[in-house]
């Protein structure tokens, strides 16, 4: 029962914290290589401001191609396997009991086994989800007038104050 309360909490404090960010895009060039990637910070008529570790970044219009929603698939995954391993990991070191007489085993190994199957199962359950996570890509390429397309689905993503 207490597994399942700390779950529930760890869910809530995930989902409360996640809706309060500004959407994180990544900037690709007329190429398809990516120029940048962060939280979107701000717009103006001719550039998009992104915040990259805590700096704000200026790109102008004429040099993004493409503007893509949300992490990739694989960063959903890598974020999923490191939570529910941690929190397998503790569950496991908390339900071990070494005298017991067929599955006995001690909190170290509990924790062990507990951060490799979370690990296992949450890149699992993150990949899934990845795929049907809802990736917009807003085209630019380099012309004014797209711009201010994007810039307008961009601005109604944006949380307001």
């Amino acid at each position: 029962m207490k597994a399942i309360i700390i779950l529930a909490f760890l869910f809530h404090i995930g989902i409360t914290s996640y809706s309060q960010h500004s959407p994180f895009i990544r900037l690709f060039d007329t190429e398809g290589k990516k120029m940048g990637k962060g939280f979107l910070s701000g717009l103006t008529d001719s550039s998009i401001i992104i915040m990259k570790a805590s700096e704000p970044v200026e790109f102008i219009f004429n040099r993004i191609g493409t503007i893509k929603t949300r992490h990739s698939i694989g960063h959903t995954a890598l974020i999923s396997g490191i939570v529910f391993g941690g929190v397998l990991s503790i569950i496991g070191a908390a339900t071990a009991n070494p005298k017991d007489f067929i599955l006995a085993f001690s909190p170290a190994e509990g924790a062990a086994l507990g951060a490799i199957l979370g690990f296992i199962g949450g890149s699992a359950w993150g990949s899934f989800f990845g795929i049907f996570k809802k990736i917009i890509a807003i085209p630019v390429h380099a012309d004014h007038k797209q711009w201010l397309n994007a810039k307008k689905v961009l601005s109604g993503m944006m949380p307001t104050p």
